[in-house]
């Protein structure tokens, strides 16, 4: 298993399958939150991808580095410290990086590939969502909920909303966005996002989750409307004890 934390459960039915399975397991993770649930884990919450882990797990181990392995780490590090912009992002990151340009990594089209090859529907819902982000806590908190009535209606799958969560963070003032999706199942999904001066990943263990300091999520059951009540209200509970 990489980059998972908190259990089988994150991972829905795949993850309940894996876990009756019986199998000889393997966690390799830098999520600082979530209590060991496989057989063997590697936890490094210092690294600021697992991408980072598995390079030096291929060093390790002897392996080459050829250039679709180098690709595949660069994309991984590359999403998960917001192509370079989050604050876990260190020395070491650029570091290894430069390791992977070396063997044939193009940035530019990487970047395109997986943030500039967007549908019109997505296009449209994006739009969507920014007419509809609410303020709370005197405009600290951004919040918006897409229902699965409204991704049914622009074409668009919960699975397809990378990137979204982040949106409402734009926004000047904000310190926490919250992003909520609607899943068919009867849950809800929820992405928190701050500036970095605020770990919501500790608001997210509230609900069951977890994550980095200035990104974290849950998936949690209920209604959108009633889990969007009680997590708005929790949010300007929690930044009101800071």
């Amino acid at each position: 298993m990489l980059d998972v934390s908190g259990g089988w459960q994150r991972l829905g039915c795949v993850g309940e399958a894996l876990s009756a399975a019986g199998k000889f397991s393997i966690c390799i993770d830098h999520h600082p939150t979530g209590d060991p649930f496989t057989d063997l884990h590697h936890i490094d919450p210092q690294a600021a991808a697992t991408g980072e882990l598995i390079f030096d797990l291929i060093g390790a181990m002897g392996g080459d580095l050829t250039p679709p392995i180098a690709e595949a780490l660069f994309t991984a590090i590359a999403t998960d410290t917001g192509y370079f912009r989050f604050s876990s992002t260190r020395p070491r990151t650029h570091q290894i990086v430069a390791r992977l340009l070396a063997h044939g990594v193009e940035p530019a089209r990487i970047y395109r590939l997986l943030y500039e090859q967007q549908s019109l529907a997505r296009m449209h819902l994006k739009g969507h969502m920014l007419q509809n982000i609410s303020l709370a806590a005197n405009g600290q908190i951004a919040w918006v909920g897409l229902s699965q009535a409204v991704l049914r209606r622009f074409g668009v799958s919960h699975l397809d909303l990378d990137g979204f969560s982040g949106l409402p963070l734009q926004i000047g003032g904000v310190k926490i966005s919250i992003f909520l999706v609607e899943l068919p199942e009867g849950k809800v999904k929820i992405s928190f996002r701050s500036d970095g001066e605020i770990a919501v990943n500790r608001l997210a263990v509230q609900l069951g989750g977890g994550g980095h300091v200035p990104a974290a999520g849950a998936t949690v059951p209920g209604e959108l409307a009633a889990v969007t009540e009680r997590v708005v209200a929790e949010a300007v509970e929690f930044l009101s004890r800071r």
